[in-house]
C-alpha cells in the first residue's frame, strides 16, 4: 500500500531564499519588465541538464492540468519537474508562477519515499499555472538558476 506523502511548511532557510531571491526582485521591478528574460540562459540550461529537471511550458491551463493529472494517475513523475503556464515569455512566466505560488501558500515541503522535495502548486485567477517538485537539496541552486533567466531584464 502506498503511503501518502507528508506535507509540511517550508524550512525557514528555504522560505527565506524564496523570499529574497524571487519575491523581492519580482516586486522591486521585474514584474514591470517586458524584455530581457531568457529561458535558455546558460546557468538555467546547465541546471536543467545536471539536475535532470523536466521543465515544460504549456500554452493553456487546461493542457497543463491534463498533463499533471496524467502523471499523477500513471504514478510516473520525474524526480525534478516543473509544469507551468508559458504566458508571453517562458522565463518570465516561470518566475511569475513561482512568485505567485510562494506568495499564496502554494509552496510546501514534502517527503516522498525517502527524499524531501519542495513542491509547487500554483493557481492564478482559478487557473492552474504551476505544478512541480524539486529535490530540497538543490532548491537554492534552482532559485539562483531560475533568476539567472532575468539577468538582462
Amino acid at each position: 500500500m502506498r503511503r501518502k506523502p507528508q506535507q509540511n511548511i517550508l524550512r525557514a532557510e528555504d522560505a527565506a531564499n524564496l523570499y529574497l531571491l524571487v519575491l523581492i526582485p519580482w516586486e522591486l521591478g521585474l514584474k514591470k519588465k517586458t524584455k530581457g528574460f531568457d529561458f535558455e540562459a546558460s546557468a538555467f540550461k546547465a541546471f536543467r541538464e545536471t539536475s535532470n529537471l523536466d521543465c515544460t511550458a504549456f500554452e493553456s491551463s487546461n493542457e497543463l492540468k491534463k498533463q499533471m493529472k496524467h502523471g499523477l494517475r500513471s504514478g510516473v513523475l520525474p524526480s525534478n519537474m516543473i509544469l507551468f503556464l508559458k504566458g508571453k515569455n517562458k522565463a518570465q512566466g516561470l518566475i511569475r508562477a513561482v512568485r505567485n505560488a510562494a506568495a499564496h501558500g502554494g509552496v510546501k515541503e514534502s517527503k516522498i519515499g525517502s527524499r524531501w522535495y519542495i513542491c509547487f502548486d500554483g493557481n492564478y485567477r482559478g487557473k492552474q499555472n504551476l505544478y512541480g517538485r524539486i529535490q530540497r537539496t538543490i532548491f537554492e541552486e534552482f532559485l539562483h538558476a531560475l533568476m539567472s533567466t532575468a539577468e538582462h531584464a
